[in-house]
């Protein structure tokens, strides 16, 4: 069997069909039901096909009751109408009569003229008139059934139309970039809904790709920079080696590698934070940021910023590796990104129904909110180093994205505020445990 004959019907096919197939099975229950209704009622009306004639006068009112077993008799007996009655027979007067043909049993009138002729009728019995109500019924379902499928497929096409129009925006994605939306209009129901779904995935996805984009682009040129830099020192080294001595050039190579390390290692953090699976231990924030605060001392002596903790928080879960790293990072932006005599204030805090509070506030000069913003992307640097110290290592620009990834992994949220006298304010709010 080809692939085109194991293809399933569209969805339109199998809407109409099914509409069709409820509607067949609805008709044939309701004629079933009427059939054996109008079979086993005992009394009911019957009609006659054709009302007995005298002379060409009606002499039978069509209007009679009882059970016809045959399916049609022709009665030529003798009867006779009173005087009174205007020359017809009436069923109400009981001038009926009960036949007895090849053992089936018939109600019919008879009369006969006044010159002995007989005057011949038709009785319709049960078997003819439900035969002729099957008849009936079968062929208005069948007429009634072909108006349902073409009512079904016209319906199910308008009804199906904005999935359509997602399939087509969905492949002209697939087959370009991410900015196209279906932006589909009309009443706010499931399709609509699917439609505004897959419009916020795609604006999600192309700000991921975007961003996605411009960290490589980023990553490439922090790395090449170092690379760069060894590369250089090593060429002029080799061009005139007895102008260079090993106690010159291995600083200056230390100090790219070095640089070329943390970047590479700060990368592996952060992706580690945005796609790795988030432990799951006990972890004291307290104890870790003044474990943090005691190792970074030496670094605020030399910046000439004094560094304080305080606070106590209960235990929360999540990644100790990550929430220390989390910790190391903001109090190195703190003091890398100072005055000297400035302050970095480290304090922790519980949270009401389980959780830690972790705020880190430095000072500084005055920040924008944009330039607080841009700080949380990958390798943005704030230029905050003082012209009167040169000398301060700059950072990498990596730092504050790093937290905010951590921040995500384990379902915090993370405020950033430029406070009115300068330096920066960050609130970490960490629940119990990782969702």
């Amino acid at each position: 069997m080809s692939g085109a004959a194991r293809r399933r019907a569209t969805i339109r096919t199998r809407l109409t069909l099914t509409y069709a197939g409820l509607f067949a099975g609805a008709g044939a229950a309701m004629i079933g039901l009427l059939y054996v209704f109008m079979k086993y009622v005992p009394v009911y009306g019957e009609t006659l096909e054709g009302p007995g004639t005298k002379n060409g006068e009606p002499v039978l009112r069509p209007s009679f009751s009882g059970a016809m077993e045959p399916e049609s008799l022709t009665l030529r007996p003798d009867c006779s109408a009173p005087p009174e009655s205007g020359g017809f027979l009436d069923a109400a007067e009981g001038v009926l009569r009960r036949l007895t043909s090849s053992g089936d049993t018939a109600t019919a009138a008879m009369c006969t003229s006044p010159t002995g002729s007989v005057t011949s009728f038709e009785v319709s019995t049960k078997e003819d008139f439900l035969h002729a109500l099957l008849m009936f019924s079968a062929v208005a379902l069948l007429v009634l059934l072909v108006i349902a499928v073409i009512l079904g497929w016209f319906v199910a096409g308008r009804m199906l139309s904005p999935l359509q129009r997602i399939t087509t925006t969905a492949r002209g994605i697939a087959g370009s970039t991410l900015h196209e939306r279906i932006a589909l209009d009309g009443p706010k129901d499931e399709i609509r809904e699917l439609a505004d779904t897959f419009d916020a995935m795609l604006e999600r996805l192309d700000g991921a790709f975007q961003a996605q984009r411009r960290f490589a682009a980023n990553a490439s040129h922090e790395l090449r920079t170092p690379l760069a830099g060894m590369r250089t020192v090593l060429q002029v080294a080799l061009a005139a080696p007895q102008a260079y001595r090993l106690e010159d050039l291995g600083p200056k190579l230390l100090a790219l590698n070095r640089r070329s390390t943390e970047i590479t290692e700060a990368l592996l953090t952060l992706a580690r934070a945005e796609h790795g699976a988030v432990a799951q231990e006990d972890v004291e924030l307290d104890a870790v940021a003044r474990d943090v605060c005691a190792q970074a001392v030496a670094q605020a002596e030399r910046a000439e910023v004094s560094l304080t903790v305080s606070g106590r928080a209960g235990r929360l879960r999540g990644d100790p590796v990550l929430l220390r790293q989390l910790v190391v990072n903001l109090v190195d932006n703190g003091i890398r990104h100072n005055r000297p005599g400035g302050t970095v204030a480290v304090r922790v805090a519980g949270r009401e129904g389980g959780g830690a509070l972790l705020v880190v506030r430095n000072s500084g000069r005055r920040l924008s909110r944009t330039d607080v913003e841009r700080a949380l992307e990958p390798f943005h640097r704030l230029d905050t180093r003082q012209a009167d110290r040169p000398d301060r290592p700059a950072g990498h620009g990596l730092g504050l994205a790093i937290v905010a990834s951590i921040v995500r992994a384990h379902g915090g949220t993370l405020r950033a505020e430029p406070p009115a006298d300068g330096g920066l304010e960050i609130e970490v709010a960490l629940p119990g445990v990782v969702a």
